[in-house]
């Protein structure tokens, strides 16, 4: 079992929903089906980040929902004129929102790819060596036959898993789709549990990463455009991993220099003061 996983408990339900939005027909389940979010960590760490992820791509593709309600109830917009207004709140808002969840997504996926290309073989001293040397020397002079069978025999084998793993495939005369599992062997056995640690963790993010992938195609049906278009707006949206450009600026007031936070407004395409909420995002 995976060891982020939360037993279920009435009095505290896993977070999420088992579809991004209204799926009416078999083929808009199967499009649209997500799982909940069933796992925990201590605040912080990769799981807590997944789960504050998930949580806030649901309520984005939420709030754009509930933003084209409150448009259609006004009965003041035709609707295209719906459509461009939920355009512009995506171009500014849902849009980037999402691109910074799924940018969190990608930097654990890094962090897992980081830590599972750093796990290496243990080096063997010189005894360990010249022992794994002479398994290799024995393994070449036999018959492909007769490797086969050693292999069969002797596969689990430390010593021999070692001597195979820690060389080449041509200084055991194993083909380097065997050998390349025998060294996947090997690792499990030196670095198990760091291997299942990562595993389960990739279990966790790819919840997360569903509800991300699926959450942007469901911004694309609430705004009621067609794909070229909204891949238009979300270039813009998307871009710097959905950071608006920001910089300090001193000015002078009054003989006081003075920091002012500004922002690059891409939907005006100007320079203006960062609210509060914008400066609160990168300090």
């Amino acid at each position: 079992m995976n060891r982020y996983y939360k037993p279920r408990d009435p009095t505290n339900p896993w977070p999420g929903r088992i579809y991004i939005g209204p799926a009416n027909t078999e083929m808009e389940r199967d499009r649209k089906r997500i799982s909940y979010f069933a796992f925990d960590g201590p605040e912080g760490s990769a799981v807590a980040k997944l789960k504050s992820t998930y949580l806030e791509s649901l309520a984005i593709v939420d709030g754009l929902r509930g933003k084209r309600e409150q448009t259609e109830a006004t009965r003041r917009f035709t609707s295209l004129g719906v459509t461009e207004a939920l355009g512009e709140v995506a171009l500014t808002d849902s849009l980037p929102a999402l691109r910074r969840a799924s940018a969190v997504v990608e930097k654990v996926k890094a962090e897992i790819a980081t830590r599972a290309s750093s796990l290496t073989l243990a080096k063997p001293t010189d005894e360990q060596r010249a022992e794994q040397a002479e398994v290799r020397s024995a393994l070449r002079a036999m018959t492909p036959q007769g490797r086969d069978e050693f292999l069969k025999q002797n596969r689990q084998n430390p010593v021999v898993a070692a001597a195979i793993a820690g060389a080449i495939p041509a200084l055991s005369g194993l083909h380097p789709s065997v050998h390349q599992n025998i060294v996947a062997e090997q690792l499990e056995r030196e670095h198990g549990d760091t291997i299942a640690e990562l595993r389960d963790l990739e279990e966790v993010v790819r919840v997360a990463d569903k509800v991300v992938t699926v959450a942007r195609e469901e911004l694309r049906e609430t705004i009621g455009c067609e794909r070229a278009i909204f891949e238009q707006i979300a270039k813009v949206a998307e871009a710097n991993d959905g950071e608006l450009p920001f910089r300090v600026e001193t000015i002078t007031v009054n003989g006081q220099d003075q920091e002012i936070c500004r922002v690059y407004d891409l939907n005006a395409g100007i320079w203006r003061d960062a609210s509060a909420d914008e400066i609160q995002k990168v300090a």
